[in-house]
C-alpha cells in the first residue's frame, strides 16, 4: 500500500496478502494470552504476605523460597497452589486436622508433610525430618505452619541453630516466626541462652 493510496486495508486483505506473518502473529497473541491466564507465578519463590492477606494467620517468609505462619484457612489451599506453592509441611498433630488438610493441599496437586510436634518443643528426630524436607530443592517453594506461629518459630529456631548460625540469631528468627511463651524459654534453654 502506498502512502497516497486511499484505500482502506482491510484484515481479510492482509491475511490474504500475508498468510505466514498472520499465522505468526495469531501464534504469538495465543502464547502471550495463554501465559497471563496460568495461574501463579513462575519465579520459584514463597510470595509476600500482601499476596495472601488474611488467609493465613502470622504469615513471613523464612527464605526466598521458604514461609512460615500460623493457621491456615480452608479456603486458602487453591490460593496457595496459585502463589505458586509446591509444599505444605503441618507442624500438628492428627487431632488439630492434619488428615483434613492432606487432603485439601494434595487435592490441589501440592505436596503434604505432616511432622507432629504436639506442645513440645521438636525433638531431634524432628528437626532431622525438617531438614530433609525443607532442604529438598523438590519440596520448594514450601509452607511450614501450626496452629499457631509459635511451633513454628520453636522448628525454625532449632533448626536454624543446627544448621550453624549463632544461637542467639536463631532464637531471634524463631521469635520473628512466632515463637512466644513458655516455648520460647525451653527454646532458649535447649540453646543454651541465659535469660
Amino acid at each position: 500500500m502506498r502512502a497516497g493510496d486511499k484505500r482502506r486495508f482491510s484484515l481479510n486483505a492482509f491475511i490474504r496478502a500475508y498468510p505466514k506473518r498472520f499465522r505468526l502473529i495469531t501464534l504469538g497473541a495465543a502464547v502471550i494470552a495463554f501465559a497471563f491466564l496460568i495461574p501463579g507465578k513462575s519465579s520459584g519463590e514463597a510470595p509476600f504476605a500482601d499476596a495472601l492477606g488474611s488467609l493465613v494467620e502470622h504469615y513471613d517468609r523464612r527464605t526466598p523460597a521458604i514461609a512460615s505462619s500460623g493457621e491456615i484457612r480452608e479456603s486458602a489451599y487453591g490460593r496457595l497452589a496459585e502463589l505458586g506453592f509446591t509444599s505444605i509441611l503441618d507442624l500438628r498433630v492428627p487431632e488439630e486436622g492434619a488428615e483434613k488438610e492432606r487432603l485439601d493441599v494434595e487435592a490441589r496437586g501440592m505436596r503434604y508433610f505432616n511432622i507432629p510436634m504436639g506442645y513440645a518443643i521438636p525433638s531431634e528426630d524432628e528437626i532431622a525430618a525438617f531438614k530433609r524436607i525443607v532442604e529438598d530443592e523438590e519440596n520448594l517453594p514450601l509452607l511450614f505452619h501450626g496452629v499457631f506461629a509459635n511451633r513454628a518459630g520453636s522448628m525454625w529456631a532449632l533448626y536454624r541453630a543446627r544448621s550453624g548460625i549463632p544461637v542467639d540469631q536463631a532464637y531471634e528468627e524463631g521469635r520473628t516466626a512466632g515463637l512466644k511463651g513458655r516455648r520460647a524459654e525451653a527454646v532458649r534453654a535447649a540453646l543454651g541462652l541465659e535469660d
